[in-house]
């Protein structure tokens, strides 16, 4: 058995699971707390038959008094008698809270007949159970089919005066207090799981979309506020992730790797200009030259990050592709040149679909190894959808636990439409547990992976 997805149930719910236990043992301590305790005190009788030498005869009573012991249980609790047990307590009780409060059990296979009564505090209840003790014996001696074989009823246990109360019960109060609390705590885990459509790990993003895993990248908050901090001296374990994604995009196709890839998302704070970023700085830092060119002519995501001006850039290149030499700006990486967006454009989806950008793409693809587009999110508009035939790969960046399955979904159909299905998924902002792997460095054990959030793109 697989409990892998039970406990990563518990891991990712555990929240609600310890909420609802705590308000189960505050509810069990309300309810002990809140519950006025009750006594219990009980009495035996015994049903004595007359002896005989028959013994036949002393079966046959034997047989039909066990059997008479039902009727005088009911007896003991009917109308008749709360009145009467009512009357000799001086109406201190209601018969209706006398019929509530006194019972009759016959014990199996014997001649016993045990009566309890339940009181506020032990001395009621002493005084309830003996009252309703000798109302039964009263009433049974009265009974004609009683004297008639001599059944004679006999209190061998007179009631007695208990001082723990039945109720409340702390163990069994707190226990089912506990109990409840897990319970609808896993219940409301399961609850809440089904209806959080958010992706949480690859399996789910691999289900949504048929597509292979082309790597994964930590969280990290410092990369949310400085994507180029993967390259610096703290960087490790985010440069090793974009190395292993780099590695991944080398070998889609080992005879024939893609040159011009694009880079997108379903809908935007997916990370995917900081996946493009980290990506082609990756790529240049394995000696190929490469192009990174900001294709979001609505957003200009990647202008901002690097800090490029509205000058030249892609929106002017588009229109003169042979001038696109002069337009391309030094990158963060030695064998890396960087496109900006320009000035944003009233028609972004028109020109990326355009035979100029179409001509633009064959350009760059000669001036370098690899071109990484930049481009919107596929779901608030058709940039990326327009754009993508014009490419030999797209990359599909997905955040854990921000985007939604059916997103996902719809963003491949969407590119299936026009004949680009995506190459794979990057799945980004993954938690250090679930993260690839370990860090191996000059430390004398490995370490889990450590980081935090990103939201770029």
């Amino acid at each position: 058995m697989d409990l892998t997805p039970a406990l990563a149930l518990l891991r990712r719910r555990w929240v609600s699971i310890v909420a609802c236990l705590l308000l189960g043992i505050l509810g069990g301590v309300l309810a002990y707390e809140e519950t006025p305790a009750t006594y219990q005190s009980t009495s035996r009788i015994f049903f004595n038959l007359p002896s005989t030498g028959d013994v036949a005869a002393q079966a046959q009573s034997f047989q039909l008094t066990t059997e008479l012991l039902q009727s005088y249980a009911r007896i003991a609790t009917s109308r008749n008698a709360a009145d009467a047990i009512s009357r000799s307590l001086q109406g201190t009780l209601t018969p209706s809270e006398v019929q509530d409060r006194v019972s009759a059990t016959p014990e199996q296979q014997t001649l016993l007949l045990d009566v309890a009564a339940t009181g506020s505090s032990p001395a009621a209840a002493q005084q309830l159970a003996a009252a309703a003790t000798n109302n039964l014996v009263s009433q049974i001696g009265e009974l004609e089919s009683v004297k008639a074989v001599q059944i004679r009823p006999q209190v061998v246990d007179a009631a007695d005066i208990s001082n723990t109360p039945i109720s409340p019960r702390k163990k069994v109060d707190f226990g089912l207090g506990i109990a409840l609390g897990i319970v609808g705590g896993l219940l409301a885990a399961l609850l809440a799981d089904s209806l959080d459509r958010r992706v949480r790990g690859t399996a789910q993003v691999a289900a949504a979309t048929g597509l292979p895993e082309i790597g994964r990248t930590p969280k990290s908050r410092v990369l949310a506020k400085a994507p180029l901090h993967a390259w610096g001296p703290e960087g490790g374990d985010l440069r090793e992730a974009f190395r292993t994604v780099r590695t991944a995009v080398q070998f889609l196709r080992p005879d024939a790797p893609p040159r011009a890839i694009l880079v997108t998302s379903a809908v935007i704070g997916e990370g995917k200009t900081t996946t493009a970023l980290n990506l082609a700085i990756a790529l240049a830092a394995s000696g190929e030259s490469v192009i990174l060119v900001d294709a979001d002519l609505r957003r200009a995501g990647l202008s901002s990050v690097l800090g490029h001006d509205r000058a030249g850039g892609l929106s002017a290149a588009i229109r003169e592709p042979g001038a696109v030499g002069d337009f391309l700006l030094p990158g963060p990486q030695e064998r890396l040149r960087v496109l900006s967006a320009g000035a944003l454009p009233p028609d972004p989806s028109e020109m990326l679909g355009s035979q100029n950008m179409n001509a633009l793409v064959q350009r760059l693809t000669d001036m370098a190894d690899v071109v990484v587009f930049d481009c919107a999110p596929v779901l608030p508009v058709t940039d990326a959808v327009t754009f993508a035939t014009q490419v030999d790969a797209v990359l599909l960046v997905v955040r854990e636990r921000v985007t939604v399955r059916h997103d996902i979904a719809e963003t491949v159909r969407r590119l299936e439409t026009v004949g680009a299905r995506p190459a794979g998924f990057i799945l980004n902002g993954v938690s250090a547990r679930a993260s690839s792997g370990y860090v191996y460095g000059p430390t004398s054990r490995p370490r889990r992976l450590l980081s935090f959030g990103s939201r770029n793109g």
